[in-house]
């Protein structure tokens, strides 16, 4: 009875929740996302005859570097590959 007469400040913080969760539907199974997911389509696409397509692929965490290539051909077959690490610190500036 310490709070008779006064709002609880959990149970006020979660009605607030509730309600932002009802009216954006976030996290709620039973009602389809406001904003539906943009489909992300990902994969290996095939160059054009008498091409090579190479994928590269880089990272970088606590100054530990790796990195890695693979080379197909235009049937998709993998002709080459390679992969390496290091480690040194890498100043990264995004422009």
């Amino acid at each position: 009875m310490v709070f008779q007469g006064k709002d609880d400040p959990t149970m006020v913080v979660w009605e607030k929740a509730r309600i932002l969760s009802n009216d954006f539907r976030i996290f709620n199974l039973n009602d389809p996302p406001m904003i539906p997911p943009i489909p992300d389509r990902k994969g290996w696409k095939k160059p054009p005859d008498d091409f090579i397509k190479i994928n590269v692929d880089a990272a970088v965490s606590k100054g530990e570097v790796g990195y890695g290539a693979i080379a197909r051909g235009a049937d998709g077959f993998i002709l080459a590959g390679c992969y390496g690490f290091a480690t040194k610190d890498i100043d990264a500036a995004w422009e």
